[in-house]
């Protein structure tokens, strides 16, 4: 009694007579009983069923002007949909899900907004759907399927390179799988290293200790190795599930491959190091396509990428906005003095020194921009971003 054909049909599970009765303008409640249809039907959906529910009960719409809105109300089709305990057959949800936004023009922010769609508890779709859908919504919504690239302009834009700040979801288990030994585990030695490369971490005794105290704990069965899915829990719950990092796009080949190539025998305690990254063919393949908010910069002219840990502030913004003293100015250069002196030690010369490639990372002073670096005895003048020369060209 009072019940829609369509809620008959789907309380049987009937896909093709609820394909017939959607064909034919039948009533399209979405309710039915207090349960949506698409619930009754979960285990029998279809990827054209799917699809029209979805579209009656969407928790957003296009505005007339083009913006994305919520909408007044919705009874939560779409998180039901995602919720990998609704019985709905994985490949139809990825079907669907990618029929449904990866194809959306200028779609960023629809993507940002139906991944992150709430249910009636208030979790993200994110947070409640399978692993195959959620690497999906990231592909969708991330440059390469991995970085979340920051909203407002870059940090720096050149003729020769773009800068741009972003979240790295991917770095944990790149890094794990470099440091695991062949049975796919991770020791403590190799912990140590993780947490070095990540943070970028002086190598003093008191790190050391810290990271070994952390294994301990972690090592739950006390094996003395930690497991991919243990490692990257600790990631969770250590960095948040992931890493702010600076994204460096280079114009010139052999630039990028002289800030890879030199910095390969230095130490990152003086020369902010690299992460663990996609292959460059992915990059290549992907920059075409990428746009950043509020610049025309045509990416595609900038296909070389770099991946650093995210600095805390360049030398020439501590001068400006911290107005250091003359204890912390002369501690500074100290810092400076001695990355220096390290590249002079593996015969290089940094070729491009002034307080904007100095950044402070983990409370140190190090060096970066190493694109227009030489070995001793070799000609400078790789690259000039200033008037001066730098200090360490003329010896």
């Amino acid at each position: 009694r009072n019940q829609t054909a369509l809620g008959k049909a789907a309380q049987y599970g009937n896909i093709g007579v609820i394909q017939l009765l959607l064909d034919h303008g039948a009533d399209p409640s979405i309710l039915d009983k207090d349960k949506l249809v698409l619930e009754w039907v979960a285990p029998y959906l279809t990827h054209d069923v799917a699809i029209r529910l979805l579209q009656l009960d969407f928790p957003v719409e296009r505005t007339a002007n083009g913006n994305i809105a919520a909408r007044d109300s919705h009874s939560f089709s779409w998180s039901t949909f995602l919720d990998s305990h609704v019985p709905v057959d994985t490949s139809v949800r990825v079907a669907v899900v990618a029929t449904l936004l990866g194809t959306e023009k200028d779609g960023d922010d629809w993507v940002r907004e139906l991944a992150t769609a709430k249910d009636q508890h208030g979790r993200e779709a994110l947070h409640t759907t399978d692993a195959a859908t959620r690497d999906l919504l990231n592909g969708l919504r991330f440059f390469c399927g991995r970085y979340e690239l920051f909203d407002g302009p870059p940090i720096h834009v050149s003729a020769t390179a773009v800068v741009v700040n972003a979240y790295d979801h991917g770095v944990f288990r790149q890094v794990f799988e470099q440091f695991a030994n062949d049975c796919g585990e991770l020791d403590k030695k190799g912990f140590q290293a993780c947490g070095r490369l990540l943070g970028q971490q002086p190598t003093d005794v008191k790190k050391k200790v810290d990271a070994a105290v952390e294994f301990d704990l972690w090592d739950k069965d006390k094996s003395g190795y930690l497991s991919a899915s243990e490692y990257i829990r600790y990631c969770d719950q250590t960095y948040g599930g992931k890493l702010k990092v600076a994204m460096k796009f280079m114009r010139n080949a052999d630039e990028h491959a002289r800030e890879v190539d030199t910095r390969a025998d230095l130490d990152i305690h003086f020369v902010l190091g690299l992460l663990p990254t996609l292959p460059q063919a992915t990059f290549h393949a992907n920059v075409a396509s990428l746009t950043l908010h509020g610049r025309g910069v045509a990416m595609a002219n900038y296909p070389h990428v770099l991946v650093m840990p995210a600095a805390d502030r360049s030398l020439e913004d501590v001068f400006l906005k911290e107005r250091p003293n003359d204890n912390q100015i002369r501690s500074m250069l100290h810092q400076v003095a001695e990355a220096l002196a390290h590249l002079h030690d593996h015969g290089v010369v940094h070729g491009d020194l002034k307080k904007l490639n100095v950044l402070r990372v983990n409370h140190r002073m190090r060096l970066i921009d190493m694109d227009a670096a030489t070995p001793f005895g070799a000609p400078v003048g790789a690259k000039f971003s200033s008037g001066s020369l730098p200090p360490g060209t003329v010896l």
